[in-house]
Order: structure tokens, then sequence, then C-alpha cells
């Protein structure tokens, strides 16, 4: 009978040194304040004097989308175990949030409605999430993709939402039914990043080329 060779097991014990993580997850906070994903941590950098100046201790998963409203001061946190964090006032001393938990994994994308009081994720589940911010609660489900949820954009009157992902399809949500009333199926590849001019009427999207719609709400 052979002898049995003991290997030792090698736990990570903490990190040190990071400045940003490999996802790209960076916003703007001010003209001279950015926010980045530091695996599970957000660091706040001035980017004249190109030094940390704060950050946001995460949950123990890593960060994989940001978004910051600049009207209210919220800054919305996705992680990689589905939970999203609102973070109301950033400083020093305190950061008050709350929590949101409604995806089965990765939260993929953030976006908030024209007055900030409504949030959207979108999950690598493939699902979207409506978050009522000022009642601390989930509103609905919005369900129809069939791949991870890559953008969403709402409309500017806030009466929409427009959904793009892996499955190629760009749908569009009636947010008073909770419904999906439109599909685009031009795209042959997944659907990267969409975006909506000014007034909310032309829609482009972009993965391999670039189409434009002309759209009227």
């Amino acid at each position: 009978m052979g002898v049995t060779k003991d290997y030792l097991r090698y736990n990570l014990s903490g990190t040190c040194n990071i400045i940003a993580s490999t996802n790209g997850v960076l916003v703007a906070i001010t003209d001279s304040i950015c926010a980045v994903a530091a695996c599970e941590n957000v660091y706040f950098y001035n980017l004249r004097t190109c030094e940390k100046i704060s950050e946001i201790s995460g949950s123990g998963k890593n960060v994989t989308t940001l978004i910051f409203s600049s009207n209210k001061g919220f800054l919305a946190v996705g992680y990689a175990d589905g939970i999203i964090r609102l973070y109301s006032k950033l400083n020093k001393d305190k950061c008050e949030f709350i929590t949101f938990s409604g995806h089965k994994t990765g939260v993929n994308c953030l976006a908030f409605s024209p007055d900030e009081l409504v949030l959207a994720s979108g999950g690598k589940d493939s699902r979207i999430v409506l978050w009522d911010i000022v009642n601390e609660c989930g509103l609905c489900r919005l369900n129809g993709h069939k791949g991870c949820i890559t953008n969403l954009q709402f409309t500017q009157n806030g009466h929409f939402l427009i959904s793009s992902s892996k499955d190629t399809f760009i749908k569009f949500w009636n947010l008073h039914t909770e419904n999906c009333f439109y599909t685009l199926t031009d795209s042959r590849s997944e659907v990267g990043r969409l975006w909506l001019e000014l007034f909310g009427i032309e829609l482009s999207f972009s993965r391999i080329f670039s189409v434009k719609y002309f759209l009227e709400f």
C-alpha cells in the first residue's frame, strides 16, 4: 500500500496594492473624482492628484457594476452574488446604504429612472428587476430575455425601459403594464451597448456594427 502524501492548502488572507479590478467598472462622481471597482471594494480617486481619497468596503463578493445619479447623489453598486447596495450619503465618516436582493447570480447592469426614484437592475440570470428607492422594496420582475442582460435605458418620460441582452434581442418594456410590447431581432450577435439620444426618439446599438432606429413614444 502506497504512502499518502499530504499537501498544504493555501487560503486567501488578504490583498494589498489593488488599484482597480480587471472588469474595468468606473464611473465619474464629479469632474475631479471617479469611483472604480476594486475586487469587493469601491475606491474613490482624485483625478487631479491621482490619489485614492476614500473607499467603500464590500460585502465579500466582487463588484460587477456601478452607477451614480448626479441629482440625488445615489451610488448603486452591484455584486457578483446578486446583491445591490444603494448608498445615499458618501463621506469618510459614514456610508449609509440600503440592500436589494433579487438576482440569483451577478448583477450586470444598473439604470436610474429620470426622476431617480426607481432603480432597474439586469442580471446574468437574464432577469430585470425594478426597485422602489423611496420604499426600499422591489416593484416587479421583467422576464423575457434568454441571456445575460447587458444594458438598460429608461426613456426620457420614464414610462418605458429598453433592455439589451446576449440573446441578441433588444426589448421594449411598458412599465405601467410590466410587459414587453416590442422586440428588435435584427442583430445576429449579442448586443453589448445601447443608448438613447437626448429626446428619446433615436436608439443606437452596437456590437460589431451600428444601426439607428427612430422611435416615437
